[in-house]
């Protein structure tokens, strides 16, 4: 919550909740963080893989 008043004499300072526009505002700005810190993860985890397969040649070995 944003703070409207700092005192200077130790009285109580106000503050006042967000409004609905800001709140979903802030929310939407937390999901879009959230997806974006798993598209890294993913992006890291894929990248190994394939830093995993190029070490083999390229071939993969098939059981029949």
């Amino acid at each position: 919550m944003p703070i409207t008043e700092i005192p200077n004499s130790g009285n109580v300072y106000r503050v006042h909740q967000l409004d609905k526009d800001q709140a979903s505002q802030q929310n939407e700005y937390n999901r879009r963080q959230k997806k974006k810190k798993i598209d890294e993860k993913t992006k890291k985890q894929e990248e190994s893989v394939e830093k995993g397969a190029g070490r083999k040649d390229g071939r993969i070995n098939l059981v029949v």
